[in-house]
């Protein structure tokens, strides 16, 4: 079969290096402003997660103000601290409940956002204070009484607006930030309905948000982008009547159902996987169209350090007939994560 074309280059200059083609290409059909609703699809592995951290910087980048949100808080804890990563000037507030926000990112809550706003805010005005009384100083024009007057104008000005700004607090660091992270949930939090609308709503997980809880933050910005992919894990529904009534339809499948190619972008390479357990789930959910990364395609369990090569670490994919019952073993630890000791136990046998 004839290769399809490579994408055109974006229209800006990669903030991330290591993005390859189609990813850039996903990034610059999200930053399009011509395009209303863009989706990002991609299989585990594929560099979703790098495509939103491009996006939220090149969009910061141009002035815009964002709306970053996933269903889960674990999802939205990823995003933020990514974020903090790649670039500490940026202005991000992590709205949540403090108990379930990661303790990394409990420096960019409300309280925290806006506590650092205020030493900002502080020396800022220090400063501008200071500039204001140098140049009364050295106005040759102004007699000594005018000029103790313009001082004590310009410390009482300064002192009120200080007082003002602060006073806004949270909402203040809310306004000011760049980019405020949350839940799909939380983004009605009635904080946030009192900002202006977001320039851009991103819906990370979107394959696993319902249509209603999808629509939330959508609903806060003027254009939208929703990435993931309907191929994996559904909505959650413990409602057997809300999933009769369609609630387990994401609104990223939804809109995959009804919207024009040109918006959807698709991510069709992925760097996690052998070769061979790509070309399965290729053939199995994507068309054929998903391939290996060159320097995963090749990769075994046997090549990790401190593993034995055998036959089992050596064989990339490999089916395992556990013991009946394990299924019903799942445990869940403190962190929220699901274990099963005797399917592990199977699987290191």
């Amino acid at each position: 079969p004839v290769e399809p074309p490579p994408p055109p280059p974006p229209p800006f200059a990669a903030l991330d290096p290591s993005l390859d083609a189609s990813q850039l290409a996903a990034a610059a059909a999200a930053l399009d402003p011509t395009r209303p609703l863009v989706a990002v699809q991609g299989p585990p592995g594929t560099g979703k997660t790098g495509v939103v951290i491009e996006v939220a910087r090149q969009a910061a980048a141009r002035g815009q103000r964002l709306l970053v949100c996933a269903p889960s808080n674990l999802a939205v804890d990823n995003l933020t601290l990514r974020l903090a990563r790649a670039d500490p000037s940026l202005r991000l507030v992590r709205v949540g409940n403090p108990e379930r926000v990661d303790a990394a990112a409990l420096a960019l809550t409300p309280a925290a956002a806006a506590a650092a706003r205020e030493i900002r805010m502080r020396q800022e005005a220090a400063a501008e204070e200071a500039r204001l009384l140098r140049e009364v100083e050295r106005n040759p024009e102004m007699k000594p009484q005018r000029k103790e007057q313009m001082r004590s104008f310009y410390k009482r000005h300064m002192r009120r607006l200080l007082e003002k700004r602060v006073a806004r607090g949270e909402m203040g660091a809310l306004a000011d930030a760049q980019i405020v992270l949350c839940t799909a949930t939380a983004s009605a939090e009635p904080s946030l309905a009192k900002l202006p609308p977001f320039d851009l709503a991103v819906l990370d997980e979107a394959g696993q948000a319902t249509a209603p809880n999808g629509w939330l933050p959508l609903l806060r910005a003027r254009r939208a982008l929703l990435v993931g992919d309907a191929k994996q894990l559904p909505p959650t529904l413990l409602s057997p009547a809300a999933a009769a009534g369609g609630l387990g339809l994401s609104l990223m499948e939804a809109f995959e159902g009804r919207a024009p190619v040109s918006a959807c972008v698709a991510l069709k390479t992925q760097y996690r996987m052998h070769a061979d357990i790509c070309a399965w789930a290729s053939a199995a959910m994507y068309g054929g169209q998903l391939s290996a990364a060159a320097d995963a395609a090749a990769r075994t369990l046997d090549q990790l350090e401190g593993v034995e090569r055998t036959e089992a670490t050596a064989t990339p994919l490999m089916v395992l007939d556990t013991p009946a019952g394990t299924g019903g073993n799942e445990r869940r630890r403190a962190d929220g994560a699901m274990t099963n000791p005797q399917e592990a136990q199977a699987a290191v046998a």
